[in-house]
């Protein structure tokens, strides 16, 4: 077998394994809503979706190592097509120097960047600011009874941020997450606090507890790694005017991250239903369901409120109003956004589900295992009136820095919310 052969036979195999994740990631989508339409209201997770989980975590770790995999077919291939241009330079008998140079160039610094993209460090920086006991101690007490009835250990950190987010993750080293001893850190934006009431908190609280008690967020170190690497790549393509059309390497990465995004979000689907009956089975469906409509809500009307008052503080020359003291947006002016959110349908580029699937899926979880009261979250807090004048400055300084926009739009008209 010549050079050429085996250059094609490699190619052709690498092509096949694309072709192949592609067909195991629709294959593993389906057979998750398979499942989880089959699920009872006896259980959080059944012994398919235990397997699922199983075989998502073993073919995202097979597409994380096909991707490092793929970097030296893609360089073969770009170092083959310009020997070829050569090639048939040489047997045409002469040269374009315009076509020549553009392709050695071309060819150099894809090659040259998917090397130093392995050198470029993206520091970590943590979201938010360290919220206090002392500052909000009802908030705090109340993790711990949420815990108690979810029965895990509770959170160590809640991190306090000006926006909308609700999330949690782990801090630690890979055996700390293995042994379910890291630090356990609740993501808490301010922007949702406001009317939020304690049944729907404590269902959405519990909704991040499940992610704990089911290990997610013990993982997927490995997808974000991956995540990372092609970003830095693509970073260095741009910056080197080589994210184009014709540049096979931008093209490698669009279509991969493209099939890693896919596999990955249905394995964090899965995750997040499962979280969603933690919720309903202790707090009950409409608990939850009021919930999660809270949370939408608060993103959009937020979102809209910030926008707009930004905007008048800069055209009347002025300081930004408390941001968090803001009269709620109407809610018919919010009305088509928030029921083009509710009622979207769940796309395999999702995250999670989307809501009316959701809320379909807890169903079978009406009756309420834990009676709670009614209090309002922000009164909780010891001053309100401090951290609120804090996140608002938070937010006055971010709007004056330069920042690079995602690829797709994520505003008010198109709202995301974490939980």
């Amino acid at each position: 077998m010549n050079i050429a052969h085996l250059s094609l036979w490699i190619i052709g195999t690498w092509v096949g394994g694309l072709l192949l994740l592609f067909i195991v990631g629709k294959v593993l989508s389906a057979l998750t809503l398979r499942s989880v339409n089959r699920g009872s209201g006896d259980q959080t997770v059944g012994e398919t979706e235990r397997a699922l989980k199983r075989i998502y975590r073993a073919v995202i770790h097979l597409a994380a190592g096909y991707y490092y995999i793929s970097l030296p077919v893609i360089a073969l291939i770009i170092i083959a097509l310009i020997v070829a241009l050569f090639y048939g330079f040489y047997e045409a008998g002469r040269i374009n120097i315009k076509i020549a140079l553009m392709v050695l160039a071309g060819g150099g610094l894809t090659l040259y960047k998917m090397i130093t993209s392995f050198l470029l460090e993206i520091p970590d920086q943590e979201p938010g600011r360290e919220l206090k006991q002392e500052e909000a101690p009802g908030l705090w007490e109340l993790t711990r009874e949420v815990a108690a009835d979810v029965d895990t250990r509770p959170i160590d950190e809640i991190r306090i941020t000006p926006g909308t987010e609700v999330a949690v993750y782990e801090r630690g080293t890979k055996g700390e997450k293995k042994d379910d001893s890291a630090k356990r850190v609740l993501l808490l934006g301010l922007g949702i606090l406001y009317g939020f009431r304690e049944p729907g908190f404590r269902a959405v609280l519990a909704h991040e507890y499940g992610h704990f008690t089911h290990r997610d967020t013990a993982g997927g170190d490995v997808a974000l790694t991956v995540q990372r690497e092609m970003f830095k790549y693509f970073i260095g393509l741009y910056q080197a005017g080589q994210a184009v059309f014709w540049n096979l390497a931008f093209q490698f990465l669009r279509l991969y991250s493209l099939l890693f995004r896919r596999i990955s979000h249905g394995a964090t689907r899965l995750q997040e239903i499962m979280a969603d009956r933690v919720a309903a089975r202790l707090y009950g469906a409409p608990a939850f369901e009021s919930g999660l409509t809270h949370v939408i809500q608060r993103s959009i009307e937020f979102g809209i409120g910030v926008k707009t008052e930004l905007a008048r503080a800069a055209s009347e020359k002025r300081q930004v109003n408390n941001l968090y003291a803001l009269l709620p947006v109407s809610r018919d002016d919010i009305r088509p956004v928030m029921l083009q959110a509710i009622n979207a349908e769940t796309t395999a580029d999702d995250t999670h589900p989307a809501p009316l699937d959701r809320f379909r899926f807890i169903a079978p979880y009406q009756t309420a295992q834990k009676q709670v009261g009614d209090r309002l979250i922000l009164d909780l807090f010891v001053d309100r009136e401090a951290i609120t004048a804090e996140m608002t400055a938070a937010i006055e300084e971010a709007a004056r820095e330069p920042r690079i926009r995602p690829s797709r739009r994520e505003d008010d008209e198109n709202p995301k919310w974490t939980m």
